[in-house]
């Protein structure tokens, strides 16, 4: 359960019963965006805020208590083929373009290598691999180079997440180096095939099998549309806001504790009132 504190405001006499974090979506270059479900003694809220390069956004819905009429909550998990598809068809003539224009760099290894090395040397740090004297002699020597000052402006997850994105892209170019040093380039199918197991591998270390959380909270009002958590894997094409994108995310930690729990928290809430609420308040240590 997760404590922080809501995007909205509680009415009079209005108390938190439950938070969930119940969507989570993870952002190569930037901190993951979290959607929460709050339920209340009057309301149910979903809400979520989250800064992107293009600013700070956030998304609020919420359904009365009085008038919730149903609800559906489903965690599925998929290996998107489509998605896989549209990835391979990027790294292959991302790679070809790269490889025509610079060829005169990209030819050898040294690219590809230089790519590689900086994630790995983040991992040295990530996993205290490396000592902690050494780590803060390395960090005030890039911080001594003049100019480096807006290095300071991002956090590690940011320049961990960059240099991941790199060191893939520099497996990608390795296993391009030593078909181009090969017999195997002249025949293209086998090429394509061994290009395409690479970037299989690839895509399920980054992406895995894309689990989505869906919620749909019905409303007996015709006005109110309720609240919905869409979570199909093939949203995560839309563009938008990081916060709107929450919507089309995949299951927080809390997400299986709202798949058992949500029924029985607003049953109770509407048919026991504050013995209900104080049920729930007190389980997990929950305020």
């Amino acid at each position: 359960m997760n404590a922080k504190a809501p995007e909205f405001y509680l009415s009079d006499n209005e108390q938190i019963v439950r938070n969930y974090e119940c969507t989570k979506r993870f952002r190569l270059l930037g901190p993951a965006v979290i959607g929460y479900l709050t339920i209340t003694n009057k309301r149910i809220v979903y809400h979520s805020q989250a800064k992107s390069l293009t600013g700070s956004s956030a998304v609020v819905s919420e359904v009365a208590l009085d008038d919730f009429s149903g609800l559906r909550i489903s965690i599925s998990s998929t290996f998107n083929w489509i998605f896989f598809l549209i990835f391979c068809w990027v790294m292959y003539f991302a790679t070809f373009l790269l490889f025509s224009v610079f060829s005169f760099l990209l030819s050898g290894w040294f690219i590809a290598i230089l790519l590689v090395a900086p994630y790995l040397f983040a991992l040295l740090f990530e996993k205290n691999i490396l000592s902690r004297e050494f780590q803060q002699q390395f960090l005030g020597s890039i911080y001594q180079i003049p100019g480096s000052s807006f290095l300071r402006k991002k956090d590690r997850t940011y320049y961990l997440g960059l240099f991941r994105i790199l060191f893939w892209f520099g497996v990608a170019l390795i296993a391009w180096n030593i078909l181009q040093s090969s017999a195997l380039i002249q025949f293209s199918m086998l090429t394509f095939l061994i290009l395409a197991v690479v970037y299989y591998f690839i895509y399920r270390a980054i992406f895995g099998r894309i689990k989505s959380f869906n919620l749909v909270i019905s409303s007996r009002s015709p006005k109110n549309a309720g609240i919905t958590i869409p979570g199909h894997p093939l949203s995560l094409l839309l563009g938008g806001d990081a916060a709107v994108q929450s919507l089309y995310a995949g299951p927080g930690k809390d997400a299986e504790q709202v798949v058992s729990e949500l029924g029985a928290i607003l049953t109770d809430i509407r048919q026991l009132g504050d013995i209900g609420i104080q049920k729930w308040r007190s389980i997990d240590g929950n305020v």
